[in-house]
């Protein structure tokens, strides 16, 4: 087992289970019978499999894509947030409470976060920017970018 900063020991997949996690990445509903079906294992092996597979964090949760643009938020939002470096974490956490926030990373550069959110039009994103953002103590400079269309956005790092 190799060891990562920050990320505890890695775990080598094998082919199956790099199958199993393939298959459940484009349907998590995919039921262990049919797991079983397409990587030639019983059941309970697949079971086995998927349970440890959840112990060793390589899956984090079983989850749905839901299309924003069907549920009144349209605007996908891509926001790189400049935050000062004594208060980096302080602004990640409070941008990650506001519920139209969908995902934040932190970025190479200078003390930068990378923002997706999922607004209904673009007075809610200057609402969201002005009012919400940069009222943050420690933000210091935003750049938005609106998505006008996704390509692809599946998330099968290891498969």
């Amino acid at each position: 087992m190799k060891k990562h900063l920050n990320a505890g020991p890695l775990r080598e997949l094998d082919e199956i289970d790099r199958q199993i996690c393939s298959i459940l990445s484009t349907d998590s509903r995919t039921s262990y019978s049919d797991i079983a079906r397409q990587v030639h294992l019983s059941r309970m092996s697949v079971r086995e499999r998927i349970t440890n597979l959840q112990k060793n964090g390589i899956i984090e949760r079983f989850t749905i894509r839901i299309n924003a643009r069907k549920t009144g938020a349209p605007l996908a939002v891509f926001l790189l947030i400049k935050a000062d470096s004594r208060k980096v974490e302080s602004v990640a956490e409070a941008v990650a409470k506001h519920p139209k926030v969908d995902s934040i990373y932190a970025t190479t550069g200078t003390n930068a976060l990378h923002v997706h959110a999922f607004l209904c039009d673009s007075q809610e994103m200057e609402d969201f920017i002005h009012k919400d953002l940069y009222t943050i103590d420690g933000v210091i400079e935003i750049q938005s970018n609106i998505m006008i269309k996704r390509y692809k956005s599946d998330r099968l790092l290891l498969v």
